[in-house]
């Protein structure tokens, strides 16, 4: 599992077009969280099921040359390590 924190301009369909993205690429959306909405962007946290380091980052690399995404980041948390997705 990783978290994902995401920021995407506010337009019509940049929510779904991330969604359609992770999806494409084999990830798995299991949980999502608006953080953040003004009239420019929205950021939000989704936890995305991966399998490996690597699926993570074939993912990643999706999400950040889609035109929407402004910003896409993993959110680490301290019960993490570096071995995990």
């Amino acid at each position: 599992m990783a978290r994902l924190n995401v920021r995407v301009k506010n337009t019509f369909g940049s929510l779904g077009a991330v969604m359609t993205v992770i999806g494409n690429n084999g990830g798995n959306i299991f949980n999502l969280k608006t953080t953040n909405r003004n009239a420019l962007f929205f950021e939000f946290e989704v936890d995305v099921m991966v399998r490996d380091v690597s699926h993570l980052q074939n993912i990643l690399g999706a999400m950040r040359v889609n035109a929407v995404v402004e910003r896409v980041d993993r959110v680490r948390g301290p019960e993490e390590n570096s071995e995990q997705a």
